[in-house]
């Protein structure tokens, strides 16, 4: 909650700073204004990014811009491993059986390649080829298409766990990278098998050709080498992540890799982890889907220049980077969970290209012009291509926007050009189903002022784009929630100086410090009262007459107050930030609070006993009919010494002590008594015996 404050404290097409204001209702704030009025602002690629992007994206500057757009072709799996692009066909290497799939157009081809669980990766082969990988193990199978006939042949089994990447020689032949160990090997089209290198890994993760030489990316050392047709390595980086995922060559000479930092053993380790699962029935998450692969800690884009110097050119923070692409000069990359596209080019701005729906975007593929061609998923698996052209509008749907509660929204304000219309929605569930209320479109007046109403407790706006230009960097939207009362947790009234029983005597005060707690939600101005009445009176009396007060305290002097029990009340009202039909107030009232500056009335008296030794009779009465909490002596200007209640507890408006006093010889003798009541109001008296 806020602390409380005290003290003063449409057209279609909408050009830079359009204001629309939309008679909504939905949800109630964390106020930044009165009343319960906030101003809920969405700008930068984090407000962005938590919205839903279809055909648009988000780049790192934190502007809305169109983007590219997809068409998904269902391929009927839940994992995807790899994936190739050969002419207008995509082959695509699944799991949790060992199946290619072949996907040209809408047709969706399935080759089974015999016992196993995955297939780990795909390259092209040949004309018409491809050479694919079956987990477990490393056995290589060779599938040729020829018009409507395929076939499936071994072509060889490489002494390893398993294959990570494969990619085409150009002679009908592979080149391999394996795990267990990590090493490159090179097979021609007649399944001969040369070991090109072993590296000082566990897990060969990733290769691409750099001329006559292999990049090879590795886990869960984070190597970069480069492996040359003579079996030579050298090492290029050690980077700090532990699984290298993805190597993009610029024309400049330098590297984009992708990595992520994962102590747990990244995507090498969850393949191992899902052989356990996948001897059983594949595990599924809620909707029917493959569950999925455990997500990584971080994923990080680097550009790895010639120099040796580092640049991160994104980070996705627990989410981790599934694959790498180039596209242009940049590159493109996969995420999961979360199934988002991100592209990164030194010297530009890194940009969200989309959100997929599915859960994992696990393979981007890039056409022979060296440009993102379509992106795979898991969770189920789905081919998306990129189109030339948008076949709709770009759009963008924010994040489900919560107010607490049923609240008022107004002025929508866009902040940027190209945009074509504007939607909005409700609900009183935070995850929008049928109950909700379908999207309405905002079509303002030449006022800006739009004809829409909505009540709901959770909202959502969309915007769509121009397809060319445009380009949106805030979105604001002012929504007034009912408004929260004030909220009193404690109010006391204390006296400064009263004694504690037992203790010495303290300075009595009339004053009385009232302090209390208070918090309003809304972070209205607050307007206090003050009143006491005594008690059993009915009739109230102002002390503070609804001021705006510094801090939440008070001190009340009693000086001129008659003795007796008061109730005390303070009453706060946000009426500093409110008209008076919205105005909410709390109180809390402490009782019969005791008023008492008169001193105790004492009397004192010596005598001497029957044996002569002088004893001491005190009494003490409270006019105030108050309490006394303490009676003491001084005998002949002596150290005060302590009396005890007769009857053993001082507890009563009027007490009496007495004390023998042996010490008094013979001769006279002076005595002051002192008596002190519970407010610290003191009183004396004294006596001389003869």
């Amino acid at each position: 909650m806020h602390a409380s404050t005290y003290g003063r404290g449409a057209r279609r097409s909408l050009a830079l700073g359009l204001l629309v204001t939309l008679a909504l209702a939905t949800s109630a704030p964390h106020s930044a204004w009165a009343g319960g009025t906030e101003e809920v602002r969405l700008a930068g690629a984090s407000d962005f990014g938590d919205g839903k992007l279809a055909r648009a994206l988000v780049d790192d500057d934190g502007v809305l811009r169109p983007g590219p757009a997809f068409e998904a072709v269902d391929v009927g799996a839940p994992t995807a491993w790899a994936a190739v692009q050969q002419g207008d066909a995509t082959w695509i290497a699944t799991g949790n059986d060992a199946q290619l799939m072949r996907v040209q157009g809408k047709d969706v081809k399935t080759i089974d390649l015999g016992p196993g669980l995955l297939v780990t990766a795909v390259a092209v082969a040949g004309e018409g080829g491809v050479v694919a990988a079956v987990f477990p193990g490393a056995r290589l199978v060779r599938v040729d298409v020829r018009g409507d006939n395929v076939s499936v042949a071994p072509l060889a089994a490489l002494p390893a766990e398993h294959v990570w990447a494969l990619a085409g020689d150009g002679k009908g032949g592979v080149v391999a990278a394996t795990g267990g160990p990590a090493a490159v090997y090179a097979v021609d089209g007649l399944g001969t098998v040369a070991r090109r290198a072993e590296l000082d890994d566990d897990h060969a993760r990733c290769l691409t050709a750099d001329g006559d030489t292999w990049l090879v990316g590795t886990s869960p050392k984070g190597l970069v080498a480069r492996v040359a047709k003579d079996g030579t390595v050298a090492i290029v980086h050690d980077f700090e992540e532990q699984e290298i995922v993805g190597i993009v060559r610029r024309t400049d000479g330098s590297l984009l890799v992708a990595a992520n930092a994962d102590d747990a053993g990244g995507n090498a380790q969850a393949v191992e982890n899902l052989v356990k699962q996948m001897e059983g029935p594949p595990p599924t998450a809620p909707g029917g889907k493959a569950a999925p692969r455990p997500g990584l800690q971080d994923g990080h884009i680097l550009h790895l220049e010639a120099s040796g110097v580092i640049t991160e050119l994104r980070r996705v923070e627990k989410e981790g980077i599934l694959g790498l692409t180039v596209d242009g000069d940049g590159a493109v990359a996969g995420t999961g969970p979360g199934a988002r596209l991100v592209r990164v080019e030194p010297g530009h701005a890194a940009g969200v290209l989309g959100d997929l729906p599915e859960a994992e975007a696990s393979v981007v593929v890039s056409s022979g012009e060296g440009r993102l061609s379509s992106v795979v998923t898991s969770n189920p698996v789905v081919l998306h291509r990129r189109l030339a052209k948008l076949p709709e509008p770009p759009t963008w749907t924010s994040d489900v926007l919560d107010a607490e509660a049923v609240a008022r929204w107004g002025r929508l304000r866009v902040e940027g050009s190209g945009v074509t219309g504007l939607e909005v929605r409700g609900g009183s569930v935070d995850e929008p189903d049928d109950s909700w209320s379908a999207w309405r479109k905002v079509t303002g007046s030449t006022a800006g002022v739009a004809d829409t109403a909505l009540d709901a407790r959770f909202a959502q706006v969309r915007i769509t784009l121009d397809a060319g230009e445009a380009e949106v960097r805030a979105v604001s939207w002012v929504r007034q929630g009912p408004n929260r009362p004030p909220v009193l947790s404690s109010f006391e009234v204390n006296v400064p100086g009263a004694p504690k029983d037992g203790g010495p005597p303290s300075d009595a005060s009339p004053k009385r410090e009232l302090k209390w707690k208070v918090d309003d939600a809304d972070g209205d101005d607050l307007v206090t009262r003050i009143e006491v009445r005594r008690a059993g009176v009915a009739r109230w009396h102002a002390l503070v007459e609804d001021e705006e007060l510094p801090k939440p305290a008070w001190s009340w002097d009693t000086s001129g107050w008659p003795d007796g029990l008061y109730d005390v009340k303070v009453i706060v009202s946000d009426a500093g930030g409110n008209d008076a039909a919205r105005t909410r107030t709390a109180d809390m009232t402490v009782l019969a609070h005791r008023v008492d500056n008169t001193a105790p009335h004492v009397e004192a008296r010596l005598e001497r006993d029957g044996e002569g030794t002088l004893v001491l009779r005190a009494t003490a009465t409270d006019p105030a009919d108050g309490r006394i909490v303490r009676l003491r002596y001084s005998l002949d200007g002596k150290a005060w010494r302590v009396l005890a209640a007769d009857d053993g507890l001082f507890d009563e408006p009027e007490e009496s002590a007495q004390a023998r006093l042996p010490e008094a010889k013979d001769g006279p003798h002076d005595v002051v008594v002192q008596a002190v009541d519970a407010l610290g109001n003191v009183g004396a008296a004294a006596a001389t015996s003869r």
